[in-house]
């Protein structure tokens, strides 16, 4: 389940108890960082862990992730298009719409998911915020019936200590066309400040979601994951 780890890495990030400015304009705060990126800001994700499915089998993964600003509120990158139509008072508010997940098995063919969400974020202070959306997401099935969700996301960054930054997460799966009517996902990191432009994590994920509809399996989902993650920005 990509799109989970690279919302995971988003939502991680590096902190410190003081507004800072990097040289791309960049709070080194992850706090007080925008939820798009600067006018020709780059970033660059990388993630390597270690996953349980649900079928049993484990596996080693690495992940890598890229998002530029075209503007100070329009971002492209790999989770798609993201546009920050409201910014005031410590509140932004944005939309995405983009490519969500994909899968593809000899027994059942392709599965894509393509997404459009509401997503903002809260600041409370210098050192807490609250990030929250909803996710309308469409998956596109070659052999099985095609299905829906809704995801529901609320989450919390809190600085602990000068250059460390506490992040967990939950979402809320409605689902419309598989064997479970919801499912719920966890999701928690530790990230620290290595430098203004650099930023390096640990994270844990738990998924309840059961791949199995009507005795087949559907969808290659993650049961229970953890690794490291680090992002540069430029």
């Amino acid at each position: 389940m990509k799109n989970v780890w690279l919302k995971l890495v988003c939502l991680a990030g590096v902190s410190l108890s003081t507004q800072v400015m990097a040289d791309d304009g960049i709070s080194k705060n992850p706090v007080l960082r925008p939820i798009v990126m600067n006018d020709g800001g780059i970033e660059v994700t990388g993630v390597v862990g270690h996953m349980k499915k649900v079928n049993g089998k484990e596996e080693s993964f690495a992940i890598p992730g890229i998002r530029y600003g075209i503007t100070d509120n329009l971002t492209v990158g790999v989770e798609g298009v993201s546009y920050r139509f409201y910014q005031d008072d410590g509140l932004e508010l944005g939309a995405n719409v983009g490519f969500r997940n994909s899968f593809d098995t000899e027994e059942h063919g392709y599965s894509i998911a393509y997404g459009a969400a509401i997503f903002g974020k809260k600041v409370i202070n210098n050192d807490f915020a609250i990030n929250f959306g909803i996710d309308f997401v469409h998956w596109e099935e070659e052999k099985l019936d095609d299905a829906d969700e809704i995801d529901y996301h609320l989450g919390f960054m809190y600085n602990i200590a000068p250059d460390w930054t506490l992040s967990a997460a939950y979402t809320y799966r409605d689902l419309d066309g598989f064997s479970q009517s919801h499912a719920d996902v966890y999701m928690a990191s530790l990230s620290y400040a290595y430098s203004d432009d650099i930023d390096v994590g640990i994270f844990a994920i738990d998924n309840n979601f059961k791949q199995q509809l009507n005795g087949r399996y559907v969808h290659n989902e993650i049961d229970q994951g953890a690794g490291v993650f680090v992002n540069w920005r430029f």
